[in-house]
């Protein structure tokens, strides 16, 4: 009884965000979508406009956590819910989504072996993969 409640909440899981049918599902595709494009906005402000994103990096800063936040929750209620862990990880779109969010943690939890200053750069840049996210989508 009990392994059919938990299958069928993994299944409800997966369906609610892989095939969104429903008003919520809808509503939190919607939300993850304007949160890539903040995202995206939020990186290129900060490569080209260093110093309007220097003057607001507090908000930025703010948008970018709680967008790493939502973020990580997308994935791993999407990783618990997927029937096959290892199928989860190796799909093409699931890398994307990992790589999108990897170097927040990387950068926050500051890892003293990556402290190359090229390595961290490169780091920040490739959040331009939360607007790979977006393909997801579409």
């Amino acid at each position: 009884m009990l392994s059919q409640k938990y299958y069928r909440l993994k299944q409800k899981t997966s369906d609610f965000f892989e095939n969104p049918k429903t008003t919520p599902a809808k509503i939190i595709r919607a939300i993850i979508i304007i949160l890539i494009i903040f995202s995206g906005i939020e990186f290129c402000t900060e490569l080209f406009a260093h110093d309007y994103f220097i003057a607001h990096e507090k908000l930025f800063s703010i948008i970018e956590i709680i967008t790493v936040i939502i973020f990580t929750a997308e994935y791993l209620a999407r990783l618990w819910a997927s029937e096959s862990r290892l199928d989860f990880i190796i799909k093409f779109y699931n890398g994307i989504d990992l790589l999108a969010i990897l170097p927040f943690y990387i950068y926050i939890f500051d890892f003293s072996f990556l402290h190359s200053f090229k390595l961290i750069k490169l780091l920040r840049a490739s959040r331009i993969f939360r607007l790979a996210k977006i393909l997801r989508y579409f």
